[in-house]
């Protein structure tokens, strides 16, 4: 038996930053996603020939760390122990561990997979709890859309006019981050100042956010983002020792949306990981302006679409 799944990127516009329950992996606040086409992670299961349990991605062994993750994460489906000698074979066309968000497409892949190789077809909410399990945001893949992830766990898609939208990636700093976004969360949850001024102000964010997108307000929901974003690292800057993901170039990236945006009256709203490089919100029609402007800079982007499609069996 083989079996192959899909799931795409998702990239939070109110973020998650800190896990109320590190056992169910809830969050504090809810979070607000959308789901992206162009990145994603396809996976294969299958009987391993030699075997034993192997996880390969992008046609590599796997590291001790990974594959022991990846182990533990299996043992959520009943079946996995009584067949565990299989082969994972993973593809990711987004950078790896970059923030741009391959930890959520990888799970959510793995997931989807695992779920119908043994046979456990499980209902929605169930299949996000195993999911955050792997990465908490990874829950949000397995649908499309906007996705509101709440802090019970629940996910469900959040109706909005995105037809127009697309958010351009500038791509900064494609290589591994040197704290990554687990380490720098909780380390931002125990030591930061701000934390509870985030928790606090990430709520209200996402009241307003939903609010705007009922009146299809597009620029006050990309303001609303933009000041999520923006918080989130200063809240990290604020832990001790500080964590900055921003580097110069990150910096010219605000400014020049912000430019475009007060004094070219282009809609453009940035938005910003755990990593230094930026994803920028807007319409169809202001995407070869945005992207001339960041080649005059010497940046490189990649142009993403809304997806209504999320984890996927191929």
């Amino acid at each position: 038996m083989k079996v192959t799944a899909q799931a795409p990127i998702n990239i939070a516009l109110i973020k998650y930053w800190g896990k109320k329950d590190d056992v169910q992996m809830t969050p504090y606040n809810d979070s607000l996603s959308v789901t992206l086409d162009t990145f994603h992670t396809t996976t294969t299961l299958m009987p391993h020939p030699d075997h034993i349990f192997e996880l390969r991605i992008n046609h590599q062994t796997a590291t001790e760390a990974e594959t022991l993750k990846a182990y533990a994460f299996l043992t959520q489906f009943e079946s996995f122990l009584k067949q565990p000698a299989i082969l994972i074979d993973s593809h990711n066309t987004v950078y790896k561990a970059a923030g741009l968000a391959s930890s959520a497409s990888a799970f959510a892949a793995l997931a989807k997979a695992a779920d119908q190789y043994y046979q456990t077809n499980h209902d929605l909410q169930t299949l996000a709890a195993i999911t955050r399990q792997g990465s908490g945001s990874a829950c949000r893949s397995l649908l499309g859309g906007l996705v509101r992830w709440q802090q019970d766990g629940l996910i469900k898609n959040i109706e909005a006019n995105t037809d127009q939208w697309v958010m351009v990636f500038v791509l900064i700093d494609t290589s591994e981050k040197t704290i990554s976004s687990r380490q720098a969360m909780k380390h931002t949850v125990e030591t930061s100042s701000l934390f509870d001024t985030w928790v606090h102000s990430a709520t209200h964010h996402l009241d307003d956010a939903l609010k705007h997108l009922k009146q299809n307000n597009f620029f006050a929901f990309g303001q609303t983002i933009e000041n999520n974003a923006l918080l989130m690292h200063e809240v990290m800057r604020a832990a001790n020792p500080p964590v900055d993901y921003f580097t110069d170039q990150t910096k010219r990236v605000l400014h020049l949306v912000k430019q475009l945006r007060t004094i070219d009256d282009v809609p453009v709203f940035a938005s910003v990981d755990a990593g230094p490089n930026v994803k920028i919100l807007t319409k169809q029609a202001h995407v070869n302006t945005l992207i001339k402007k960041c080649r005059s800079m010497g940046l490189t982007t990649v142009v993403t679409n809304i997806t209504k499609q999320g984890a996927k069996t191929l």
